[in-house]
């Protein structure tokens, strides 16, 4: 279980509790990827579609960035903080991707709303 922290466009942070995640692939666009986080305290599930920078071409390496991010999350090193409005939402994380230590920032771009 990790901590999703959520800012709404009225500035308000929500902390949610979750229990775990689900990730889908897209086949028809290898930049696209959907998660599902299912929260403990709202007993809700958050949905978003997380679409690639273009440094990403392949699942693989979407999958893999996205991998990486929710272990250091999961490890509770620091939260993952998204900043929700009703169209788009941005975030940027910096972590470690094997080449350059902790100096690459990706950037992933959550659309969708929560789906409550």
């Amino acid at each position: 279980m990790f901590n999703l922290k959520i800012k709404n466009d009225n500035d308000d942070i929500e902390v949610l509790s979750i229990l775990s995640y689900k990730i889908s692939t897209d086949p028809h666009n290898p930049h696209c990827i959907f998660i599902k986080f299912y929260s403990y305290n709202k007993n809700n599930e958050i949905s978003y579609t997380l679409r690639s920078d273009e440094r990403f071409k392949t699942t693989r390496d979407i999958n893999n960035a996205l991998d990486t991010l929710l272990s250091e999350v999961t490890k509770k090193k620091h939260m993952l903080n998204i900043c929700e409005n009703p169209i788009r939402s941005y975030i940027s994380i910096g972590y470690d991707n094997g080449k350059n230590t902790s100096s690459a920032l990706v950037s992933l771009q959550f659309t969708g709303e929560r789906t409550l």
